[in-house]
């Protein structure tokens, strides 16, 4: 069903609530547009996709607004927040024992008095009281590792100062619940938008895979003849890309082995889940055996592309997210630090020069996003011919970009990555998803920018040897900071 269909349906149901001067429809118009309602209408577009992906939409849907807006969901949403809020607290609390190697006793007890309430805070009304403290003013002559903590550390507190925009728990709890009207007007317009697109492929016999994998798990269900046919043709299931699988592949494949008897397997790798937005669901794989209770999980662990060196610090930077799988990867290949962080004024030119050190090597370009490839093409080091990105001058030198999406299971000599700046659009890009009907993941995981680190690990290891990482001198990533606090000593900083 293409967009601009459910647009004109969008547009049909929107100018029928205008018409009938239905309540909650219009305090949601009144609060949430300020031009016109073309977002609100976009992001109604975008939910309705997401609840597309679930087995039994229509209940899940009739029954939201009892769910969600129940006394125990609403303190449960409380306390994954006050949760959220006590992980960077912890991350705060580990930058400050850093500080205690790094300056003397003196400043560091006095530092350690002035942030202790806040460390020692353990909820979201105690941390609000504390967040605000004044810290002793850094020794003459401090060393640029101490400069450098104590800087992390501000700019973590900042960053939880930012999330504490409201006044106490209670008034989180109203707030939530003053949500109400809206998310049952949004729901309304959701189930009206499904009624027309029901009817429009019903009467033009045109369905999307998940139209058809719930037709085909009801017919395992409910009709015997049908789980005779497919027995006699189906002995086994195979999966490829089971990271990527969502909840109803899931059901299909679950009826297809429960019905007819199937035998199954899956690969995949928990490291390179990055399409949650197609409605993919990790918990499926890193909880494997709780779905499939009789399945066995066998580890894959030598890799044959990349270095030990960059896989070392590929696989620690990705399982600081606990809920990834822990694993041990091992490679016969050695290099001396493959990840090189390339600080640049002019990002065109110090990439130019990156290649030059090796033209006759294949180029990989990743970016976030891809308007990210404008930031290259300045005309006098790169330029677009036929819709590739060539170097000025050196026509000859093998040189792709592409996003790091559309890279997954590719390689290249080398890796040069960019758009590592800490804005909305930068990597991690931190534009999250509209929370209106909440995540229909079986778990949601709050770790932050979780599945943007996953990202920033299939970037990496698309190499076979380095991997530049281009970083502005302001406003460097967030991801950067953490590898120079985590792994200065094995990468290599260039200055540009």
């Amino acid at each position: 069903i293409s967009t601009s269909l459910r647009s004109k349906y969008i547009d049909d149901i929107f100018l029928d609530l205008y018409k009938s001067k239905d309540e909650c429809f219009l305090k949601l118009i009144n609060d949430f547009t300020i031009k016109d309602d073309k977002l609100i209408k976009n992001a109604i577009i975008r939910i309705s996709d997401k609840i597309d992906k679930l087995i039994n939409k229509d209940e899940y849907l009739d029954n939201y607004i009892n769910n969600y807006y129940s006394s125990d969901n609403i303190n449960k949403l409380v306390s994954d927040y006050n949760d959220l809020l006590l992980d960077k607290i912890n991350e705060i609390n580990s930058l400050v024992m850093d500080l205690e190697t790094l300056c003397d006793n003196d400043f560091y007890t006095k530092y350690l008095n002035s942030i202790k309430p806040l460390l020692l805070s353990t909820n979201y009304n105690s941390i609000k009281s504390n967040i605000d403290f004044k810290s002793p003013r850094l020794p003459n002559n401090s060393s640029d590792d101490l400069k450098n903590i104590k800087s992390l550390i501000s700019d973590k507190v900042k960053d939880l100062k930012s999330d504490l925009i409201y006044e106490n728990i209670d008034d989180i709890k109203c707030l939530i619940y003053n949500t109400k009207d809206y998310v049952s007007s949004i729901i309304d317009i959701i189930k009206r938008l499904n009624s027309k697109l029901n009817e429009y492929k019903k009467y033009n016999d045109v369905y999307e895979f998940n139209d058809i994998a719930q037709l085909v798990i009801n017919l395992l269900k409910s009709n015997n003849e049908v789980r005779l046919e497919l027995k006699n043709k189906f002995n086994e299931i195979m999966v490829d890309e089971y990271q990527d699988t969502s909840l109803i592949r899931f059901h299909l494949i679950r009826e297809m082995i429960l019905k007819i008897g199937c035998r199954y397997m899956v690969v995949g790798d928990d490291f390179q889940s990055i399409y949650r937005f197609t409605g993919c669901d990790l918990d499926l794989f890193i909880n494997f055996k709780k779905y499939f209770l009789d399945g066995k999980i066998l580890k894959i662990q030598n890799t044959y592309r990349n270095s030990q060196e960059l896989i070392d610090i590929a696989g620690s930077f990705v399982m600081q997210n606990k809920r990834q799988i822990d694993k041990k990867l091992k490679s016969a290949k050695r290099l001396d630090k493959p990840l090189k962080i390339v600080y640049y004024k002019d990002i065109a030119s110090s990439i130019k020069k990156v290649i030059l050190k090796n033209k006759e090597s294949k180029y990989l370009i990743l970016g976030r996003n891809n308007k990210d490839r404008g930031m290259i093409l300045d005309n006098r080091n790169f330029k677009l011919v036929d819709d590739k990105v060539v170097m000025i001058g050196y026509e000859d030198v093998d040189i792709t970009y592409m996003t790091i999406h559309k890279s997954k299971g590719l390689e290249c000599d080398n890796v040069i990555m960019i758009n590592l700046r800490d804005s909305i659009m930068g990597f991690p890009n931190k534009i999250e998803d509209h929370e209106y009907l909440g995540d229909v993941a079986i778990v949601n995981d709050k770790y932050p920018y979780n599945e943007e680190r996953r990202l920033f690990y299939v970037g990496i290891t698309r190499t076979k040897n380095y991997c530049f990482l281009m970083v502005p001198y302001s406003s460097k990533s967030l991801f950067i900071k953490e590898l120079e606090k985590n792994y200065l000593r094995k990468l290599e900083i260039i200055n540009d």
